[in-house]
């Protein structure tokens, strides 16, 4: 009996353990809905993700009574790929360093030098004394003028204040002393008249030429009398005054020729050539071969690179560019730049254009002109900085 129960749970087990009929069919089964299920998961994907944008697009941005999101929670928007990255370097080019301000320092007359005050590499100010011209032609020149201004100018004065009252009453005395002497010539005639047969003819002739010479030079006074008292033409004034005025202008530049003759620095820099010694004669007016200039000064604190860029390469060029520049001179020092100025005229040999790169220069750093410079260019300029 025992026996046979345990056959019988042992016989239950491994019918138990026996797989189904159908398992063999069940994978077949599955390949065939696999395709339906990914159809019907890929549908109901589309179909969230539309009603979530449809929700975002027609939903208020910011409910009432709700508190604004904060920046964090907005997605950070894609960069503009239209603008350049300020610090990309567009172009490289090397040029030389030039001063904005380089003057040839000529004098405004002609002359020997006397003195000289400069040398090469000296620190000049503005208006700080050069060199000393012989001033000996133009003080004789300065004084000549001045007397004739002197004598113009008192001649305007006299005719201008008129004349004396003594002279008037000379006139007036000499007048009435015509007319004394024209009543006893009308009165010597009258009487040979009367006397008839007795008076000759050459003493009626003679009393009748005093007569009228009386006549004549009683008018004459008479006449200057009135001239005297009228004072001088306002014509003849005015030419005084246009003389004077002449003398004086004629003076004023005498003086100035004289002043020029101290050379004076027109701006404060450095001497960089020197052109001229003691001794030498400077004819700055005068094609000749003598000097012209005494020495070429400029400002060493203000200077610039210039760049000759390709016409190709103009479109990467603009006013306050924002550069780099490396002196040769220099190597290890950088320093900050700009582009000032854009030369409106190409070299046709070289097709380029020359451009001007302002250096922004520290105080303890010194460059020399005509030294070369490699000027990097970049995207930014110096307001976007």
């Amino acid at each position: 009996m025992a026996d046979s129960t345990a056959t019988h749970t042992l016989a239950e087990r491994v019918r138990r353990l026996k797989l189904p009929e159908d398992v063999d069919r069940s994978p077949r089964r599955w390949r065939q809905r696999l395709p339906w299920a990914l159809w019907l998961v890929t549908l109901a994907v589309c179909l969230l993700l539309a009603g979530q944008l449809i929700r975002s697009k027609f939903s208020p941005q910011i409910a009432t009574g709700s508190k604004p999101a904060s920046p964090a929670q907005y997605p950070s928007e894609p960069p503009n790929q239209d603008q350049p990255n300020p610090d990309k370097v567009v172009l490289e080019a090397l040029g030389y360093v030039v001063p904005v301000r380089k003057v040839q320092v000529s004098p405004k007359v002609g002359g020997q030098i006397l003195r000289l005050y400069i040398e090469e590499g000296k620190y000049v100010k503005a208006g700080e004394l050069i060199a000393e011209i012989d001033p000996t032609k133009f003080q004789h020149e300065r004084d000549r003028r001045y007397a004739l201004w002197q004598q113009a100018k008192a001649r305007y004065e006299l005719l201008k204040a008129g004349n004396r009252p003594e002279e008037i009453h000379r006139a007036e005395a000499a007048w009435l002393e015509a007319q004394a002497a024209l009543r006893q010539a009308e009165n010597d005639w009258k009487r040979l008249r009367l006397a008839g047969r007795v008076a000759t003819p050459e003493e009626l002739d003679r009393s009748e030429s005093a007569l009228q010479q009386a006549r004549q030079r009683e008018r004459a006074l008479y006449y200057q009398l009135q001239i005297l008292r009228q004072g001088s033409r306002p014509e003849e004034i005015r030419q005084a005054e246009a003389e004077m005025l002449a003398s004086e202008a004629a003076y004023r530049d005498a003086e100035y020729d004289l002043q020029n003759t101290k050379v004076l620095a027109p701006i404060t820099g450095v001497v960089l050539t020197k052109r001229a010694d003691v001794g030498d004669i400077v004819l700055p007016n005068v094609p000749s071969n003598l000097s012209a200039s005494i020495c070429d000064l400029a400002d060493l604190r203000n200077l610039e690179v210039e760049v000759d860029i390709s016409e190709r390469d103009l479109q990467h060029i603009r006013r306050n560019q924002r550069c780099e520049i490396r002196p040769d001179a220099l190597p290890q020092q950088v320093l900050p730049g700009k582009v000032s100025r854009i030369i409106p005229q190409a070299n046709r040999s070289k097709a380029s254009v020359s451009v001007r790169v302002a250096i922004f220069l520290p105080d303890d750093v010194e460059l020399l002109p005509d030294t070369r410079a490699r000027v990097r260019f970049f995207a930014g300029t110096m307001e976007e900085r």
